[in-house]
């Protein structure tokens, strides 16, 4: 299945049955907290300092959930 390019214009319906995916995933914009992006670099800055580190040990040292942090070094 390929894009028409020489088409003046494609409904969102005609564009996602095209790409496979459903209407709503066209408009998806994915967004990371400003908190995320502080809480990564410190993140970053415990996993600098001890390399044998896993998201469980970093989620103690930074007092955090250790879901969170998995999530945010997934990132």
């Amino acid at each position: 299945m390929a894009i028409n390019k020489g088409a003046p214009y494609q409904s969102q319906k005609e564009l996602a049955k095209q790409l496979g995916v459903s209407r709503q995933s066209l408009y998806y914009q994915p967004k990371m907290p400003a908190k995320d992006l502080k809480l990564k670099a410190e993140i970053e800055k415990v996993m600098a300092d001890n390399k044998a580190y896993g998201h469980k040990r970093i989620a103690w040292h930074l007092v955090i959930n250790k879901k969170r942090a998995l999530r945010v070094m997934l990132i």
